[in-house]
């Protein structure tokens, strides 16, 4: 009778604790905890020049991986990317999806008649509805 008592007591002492434990995390300000595995953001990884002649080609191998628990990276797989020029509003001048190990290849050609550096942004919007954005300022070669 004594051990029934005894594990009723220590059943009723975990089930408490698991309680407060569970009612602490909830209660945490700021942003609301996310289920184990959710995605919180994305990374890219950019390789290509940053000065092209006009009329030339820039190619742009991007790797993009998304950020998993605050700290893990793993590959965005089907990720889309955007590549948006200052010179071309309209519509992108590339488009790509992430192959399984979250890579992707950009390019597109400058106009020939372009005579200033340009604005290019990339950005990356992963199926799970994460996006990042990248831009900066691409030099003409002579």
């Amino acid at each position: 009778m004594r051990s029934m008592s005894m594990k009723i007591v220590l059943s009723s002492a975990l089930v408490g604790l698991m309680a407060l434990v569970a009612t602490e995390v909830s209660a945490r300000p700021g942003r609301p905890a996310k289920p184990r595995g959710a995605v919180s953001g994305l990374e890219m990884g950019i390789e290509g020049t940053m000065q092209v002649p006009p009329g030339g080609r820039l190619r742009w191998y991007v790797t993009v991986y998304e950020i998993v628990r605050g700290r893990d990276l793993r590959p965005a797989v089907g990720a889309t990317l955007k590549a948006l020029a200052s010179f071309h509003r309209r519509a992108p001048v590339a488009t790509a999806t992430t192959d399984r190990y979250g890579r992707a290849r950009i390019a597109f050609s400058l106009p020939e008649t372009l005579e200033q550096p340009f604005k290019l942004i990339v950005e990356a919007r992963s199926p799970r509805g994460a996006k990042r954005r990248f831009d900066v300022e691409v030099r003409l070669a002579p």
